[in-house]
């Protein structure tokens, strides 16, 4: 019997669209701060989701990175507020936020299994609301803003060096993730960054469509890099 290309392929997505249930928890971030006040703190909680594609996708495209397994997010950032205008935020960047949790909380015995669904049940599985520290190398990227209301102000933040970008006294205490059964965090980043949603066209801050990224300035030829919303926030399939 030959079936014909189109149909193949037909098959093919039909299949593709097949998958098994995805393992799924929500992890808190914390940023912890010393100020000249005292110390400061701030959470978010992020939905995490591990997806694995079955049958013939996963067959055909087992070696192409990311196929048979995927992650989803759904969340934003940490938002502290270290008064006077001044705000630290810790985005999602360098290192996808679920192998943050797996090498945070499985150390070694993650290793080489940033997308394996036992692992991941592991993770799925752990005790609830035990903060543990976030190794330095896993640090999330930190950045602020000179004046909240300039979009154009973003500055990075050296978390070795908090002093550097908000004086003397400022200090990072440490960043920890925890598994919690809390509900995702969101609205916190609408109300903190209006400036910015201001700037998109047809604003809708539901979907936070068509917002321009972020100019990063670095020491790159170009002098900065791109950040965009998906820095600051992760909304996939995942619900609350």
């Amino acid at each position: 019997m030959t079936i014909s290309r189109s149909l193949f392929f037909v098959i093919l997505l039909t299949l593709s669209g097949c998958s098994d249930p995805i393992t799924r928890w929500h992890q808190r971030m914390t940023v912890i701060v010393e100020t000249p006040d005292g110390v400061r703190q701030a959470s978010s909680v992020l939905g995490v989701g591990l997806e694995r594609s079955d049958g013939i996708s996963a067959e055909i495209f087992k070696n192409m990175a990311g196929a048979s397994y995927r992650w989803h997010y759904t969340g934003e950032a940490v938002a502290l507020d270290l008064g006077e205008g001044r705000w630290l935020f810790a985005l999602f960047a360098d290192y996808e936020p679920g192998y943050i949790a797996l090498k945070t909380l499985l150390g070694e015995g993650s290793k080489g299994y940033s997308r394996d669904a036992a692992v991941s049940q592991a993770v799925a599985d752990y005790v609830r609301d035990v903060p543990v520290e976030v190794p330095t190398e896993l640090y999330p990227l930190l950045v602020t803003f000179e004046d909240i209301n300039d979009p154009a102000s973003v500055r990075s933040v050296d978390p070795a060096n908090l002093a550097a970008s908000f004086g003397e006294g400022y200090a990072l205490d440490a960043i920890t993730l925890e598994i919690t059964d809390a509900l995702i965090t969101t609205g916190v980043l609408e109300r903190v960054l209006v400036a910015w949603l201001d700037m998109a066209e047809g604003r809708d801050p539901s979907i936070k469509l068509n917002i321009p990224p972020l100019h990063l300035p670095n020491d790159s030829p170009r002098g900065y890099i791109n950040l965009s919303k998906r820095k600051f926030w992760a909304a996939d399939k995942l619900s609350e």
